[in-house]
């Protein structure tokens, strides 16, 4: 057995055993244990929050991003964390502390009862549309997965199989807690990978002269700010990029971490620990895909830079917690969507849906919670074996439809008191189809980025809507109190 093995089996046997004391720390009696938990620090916030947008998409995805694209990827880097401090500053303290008063269980939860859903129409299309984005997302990085184990020699299908399995295994077992405290361990891993990695990729080029040096003979328009694109094509890509940062104020996943924190008292500390991590891991691995376009100049499938970059220069130990940090990146995303996915459908779809006038104890809901997890893992599983699309692909349309799906009602709902049921009920389907819309054939219309379009149309169809229908619901509820 090989070095790399030995690091990887080593991370996996750290996860099982963090997922067996969580359980028995926190033993779970009912279904906002395995959902919600009872309360998380700023530090297992922190991390968990920034470990569960990092995702595949961190390693491969945006490596290969670096790859192509040069120095025009790191407006990302720049857009992404300051659209992530927005989201904290502005939505973390009103999210848990409405949660509290509404009772609420997800992000969802609340936001259908802001405004109340008095036809249960919120909770049950919102909770589809997640499970729709969802599998998209938990798709995209089990071919993540799948990817970097190619690196290893092992086959595809049984790695992701594998990798699947194993997230499932340890989501249903410990539930939540098990979860982000996974989450934290494997975010601590994945920023000491992010800075490690590009660090060495530049001292093998002669440091960081010589590696802009040689990103310049290869291309000159590598090391440019505008990529060679000017007027539209340029516009089209700062597009992009306002897409991905727009995301960050509407993933439900991420979302949830505000609702499971302790307290508001821990959110300062959450936020400078999960906006300080997503800042590395937005640069460093755009520095990487930089670097392997100099070292592997001609490696076809950009989407494998980083597992052969490990594999060329760490055949050992070390590689194995590098290709770990890949697997964490993964598996920390997945862990937050399967729960996330099972939350929405369990919750909204059925508790607070189509069963809501039907009595059921909480171990009833736990145990469904936790084959709805296990099912909901499997239909990901199979979109993946069927290797539909790449993994920046289903990444950016998950997470576009994602935030267009809910961050303009939520904002909105939160902060403007004439937002109304219909309203937020006609942005999650405005949202979801001119995500879909936009993006058809796998080609963005006017190559201008779904996200972006997505959002902006939605929040204006939310804020017509309110007002077109603010009166009528004022007047219902005037007579409702006579």
């Amino acid at each position: 057995m090989n070095g790399v093995m030995i690091g990887l089996i080593a991370y996996f046997v750290v996860v099982i055993g963090i997922s067996y004391f969580s359980r028995k720390c926190r033993p779970m009696e009912d279904q906002g244990d395995y959902i919600v938990g009872k309360g998380f620090g700023s530090v297992v916030t922190g991390f968990a929050a920034a470990s569960t947008l990092a995702s595949g998409y961190a390693f491969i995805g945006l490596v290969a991003l670096g790859y192509h694209m040069g120095f025009l990827a790191l407006y990302q880097a720049i857009l992404a964390p300051f659209f992530d401090f927005l989201c904290w500053r502005f939505l973390s303290h009103k999210v848990k502390t409405l949660s509290v008063k509404h009772k609420s269980m997800t992000a969802v939860d609340l936001l259908a009862s802001l405004r109340g859903d008095p036809t249960n129409m919120i909770r049950i299309l919102s909770g589809l549309t997640v499970a729709i984005f969802m599998f998209a997302y938990l798709g995209s990085n089990i071919i993540a997965a799948g990817k970097a184990a190619v690196a290893l020699k092992i086959d595809y299908n049984m790695a992701i199989f594998a990798s699947s399995l194993f997230v499932m295994f340890y989501v249903v077992y410990g539930g939540v807690t098990a979860a982000y405290w996974a989450e934290a361990f494997q975010g601590f891993l994945m920023v000491l990978m992010c800075i490690l990695m590009p660090a060495a990729a530049i001292v093998h080029l002669g440091g960081f002269g010589g590696f802009i040096t040689k990103l310049h003979q290869i291309d000159p328009l590598l090391v440019s700010w505008t990529g060679g694109k000017l007027g539209w094509p340029l516009f089209a890509a700062l597009w992009l990029w306002l897409g991905v940062a727009l995301g960050f104020l509407g993933q439900p996943q991420g979302l949830q971490k505000f609702v499971a924190i302790e307290s508001t008292d821990k959110i300062p500390g959450a936020a400078l620990i999960a906006i300080s991590f997503n800042t590395i891991r937005q640069y460093f691995p755009l520095i990487l895909g930089l670097c392997c376009r100099v070292i592997f100049p001609a490696i076809g499938d950009a989407e494998m830079s980083t597992p052969t970059f490990i594999y060329t220069f760490f055949p050992n130990f070390l590689g194995g917690l590098m290709l770990a940090a890949v697997f964490a990146a993964i598996m920390s995303t997945n862990s937050s969507l399967l729960l996330q996915g099972t939350a929405e459908i369990t919750v909204n779809v059925m508790r607070k849906g189509f069963l809501r006038n039907i009595e059921k104890n909480e171990k009833f809901y736990k145990r469904v919670s936790q084959v709805c997890t296990a099912v909901f893992g499997l239909v990901a599983l199979v979109l993946a074996m069927l290797k539909i699309d790449s993994v920046f692909s289903l990444n950016q349309l998950a997470w576009a439809g994602l935030a267009a799906s809910f961050a303009p009602s939520l904002i909105l709902a939160v902060y403007w008191k004439k937002t109304t049921h219909q309203a937020i009920l006609t942005g999650i389907v405005m949202g979801t189809l001119s995500t879909f819309v936009w993006y058809h054939g796998g080609k963005p219309l006017f190559n201008l980025h779904q996200g972006t379009a997505s959002f902006l149309i939605t929040t204006f169809v939310v804020i017509l809507t309110s007002l077109a229908t603010y009166r009528k619901d004022c007047q219902s509820d005037k007579s409702a109190s006579q």
